[in-house]
């Protein structure tokens, strides 16, 4: 495991091999809407950067399973690929479900992922549902560029 944030670095600093943790169910408002309902938007666009992929594929796999047929972004961003996490499942994904689009953003070769990147890689971003989850300086940017140009379609963060 990966040092990255407060939770995994206070594990790797105080949690040792033959340690007991309990955990409990998932809780938050980062979810989809029923995806048995009409409440699934026809666009959606899943972004996420590091770690935050981790509820972000949860979010995909779910779409999938049930068949969902709307249109589905899925831009992640890290450093390098090998870095990046679920690459094979990823790829399997967008290899067999044709409603998905997945861009891949490695900041190491491709530069850094800006809000203008985001523009460029979903020019409909005004039209996606919007599901993001990753480092603060990355949600603040998106949330900042939501208000500055007045989107009005839903964005929700982890």
């Amino acid at each position: 495991m990966k040092r990255e944030g407060l939770a995994s670095t206070w594990l790797h600093e105080h949690v040792k091999v033959g340690d007991v943790l309990t955990l409990s169910q998932a809780m938050g408002e980062f979810v989809l809407p029923v995806a048995s309902s009409s409440l699934l938007p026809a666009k959606i666009l899943l972004l996420s950067a590091g770690s935050g992929i981790t509820p972000v594929m949860a979010m995909l796999r779910s779409l999938q399973a049930q068949g969902y047929t709307g249109d589905v972004a899925f831009v992640h961003i890290c450093r390098a690929p090998d870095d990046l996490i679920f690459a094979n499942t990823l790829q399997d994904l967008a290899e067999r479900w044709p409603a998905l689009r997945l861009v891949l953003h490695f900041d190491e070769t491709m530069g850094r992922f800006t809000t203008d990147t985001l523009r460029h890689l979903v020019p409909d971003l005004n039209e996606r549902s919007t599901w993001l989850c990753g480092p603060g300086g990355l949600m603040d940017a998106v949330h900042q560029l939501w208000v500055q140009e007045a989107i009005a379609a839903p964005l929700q963060s982890e």
